[in-house]
């Protein structure tokens, strides 16, 4: 399954860059029309920001489980690992809850404007507009926005099961699913056959299967999806102060954020916001201010313990080293061209200004 798991994100991650090499970003064709519409109201905002940040700690806590001991079990040893590994599982049980209420919730508000029509047919047959350039019509949400809602709605409630199946009563659970499994099945002309009275440890090893692939699938999806709708099309960053958003704060990315940083730092000078950014690099591609710790002194102090354990020193008993040194740049010229006047205190505390 681990094996699987990599191939999956792996092939999600080559079909977005095949996306980007293709079509690129999303350009608003005829530019801003000043003036803009609200698509979603607050609670449609709530739902849909619940679900959203509790399938991130899912996914982040999940994949700790899966790989976590394969990659951070050798940087940071076991001790370390094993309090992470335990407050991880903690969190991802906890959290499940919240992602069970806000797919729930998101089902009854959006399941009206989710079923087919005839808009569908015409964007399935111009392909959603990807490579032509074309905009086919649609209502409130397209045929590619249906089908990640189906998705998310069937993957969601495929998670939920196997979760809940992973509990104390999990013989319950898996032998009543595989029960109607094979009910439908056999309505479908199909002979499935799956186990219906499994034991304890049969049945949460079937759980854990039915878990991860279910989670794998979706978290492939959603990756293209979390491209796409933020980075990938223009006008994603007018939305901010729109939410009533004052500034900008950028995690490090450095997948797709410190690829594209000239495009990030142009959309947020677009929005008219102060932006704060982890890196040296977007202050030095317009962005107005960052603060994080020295690029060049983490790959010193790395090049360090590369040093240590080709001379044979074991990786997990190296000790953990926080970081000593952080610097502070400012681009006074971004900072005019927003209409900010930086504080002289500030001036002289950061460590590079750009004039």
């Amino acid at each position: 399954m681990l094996t699987y798991g990599v191939w999956t994100l792996g092939g999600a991650s080559a079909l977005l860059c095949a996306i980007v090499l293709v079509r690129g970003r999303i350009r608003i064709e005829r530019g801003w029309a000043g003036w803009t519409l609200r698509r979603f109201n607050r609670l449609e905002r709530v739902c849909h920001w619940l679900l959203a940040l509790s399938c991130l700690v899912l996914a982040l806590t999940g994949l700790n489980a899966g790989y976590g001991r394969y990659v951070l079990l050798p940087l940071l040893g076991a001790d370390t690992f094993a309090e992470i590994g335990w407050w991880a599982g903690w969190l991802h049980e906890k959290v499940a809850f919240a992602f069970m209420a806000a797919l729930l919730m998101t089902f009854l508000l959006w399941v009206p404007l989710s079923l087919p029509g005839w808009r569908d047919i015409v964007w399935l047959a111009k392909g959603g507009g990807l490579l032509a350039g074309v905009h086919p019509p649609a209502w409130k949400f397209n045929t590619g926005q249906k089908l990640l809602f189906w998705l998310v709605m069937v993957g969601g409630l495929s998670l939920s099961l196997s979760g809940l199946a992973l509990l104390p009563n999990a013989t319950v659970t898996v032998a009543s699913t595989f029960a109607l499994a094979n009910a439908l099945g056999a309505h479908f002309g199909l002979t499935p056959a799956l186990p219906t009275e499994p034991g304890l440890q049969q049945a949460v090893l079937y759980a854990a299967l039915w878990h991860r692939a279910a989670a794998l699938a979706l978290l492939a999806a959603v990756i293209i999806h979390v491209y796409r709708r933020t980075l990938g099309i223009e006008g994603a960053f007018a939305a901010v102060p729109q939410a009533g958003a004052g500034a900008l704060l950028l995690l490090t990315d450095p997948l797709v954020l410190e690829r594209h940083r000239h495009d990030v730092v142009a959309l947020a000078l677009q929005s008219g916001l102060p932006a704060m950014y982890p890196w040296r690099m977007y202050v030095e591609a317009g962005g107005l201010m960052s603060y994080g710790i020295s690029l060049q002194e983490w790959y010193r102090r790395a090049a360090t313990y590369v040093d240590k354990i080709l001379k044979g020193a074991k990786p997990g008993d190296l000790p953990v080293e926080q970081p000593m040194q952080f610097e502070c740049s400012i681009n006074l010229k971004t900072a005019q061209a927003l209409g900010l006047t930086i504080p002289p205190t500030v001036l002289i505390l950061a460590d590079e200004v750009i004039r």
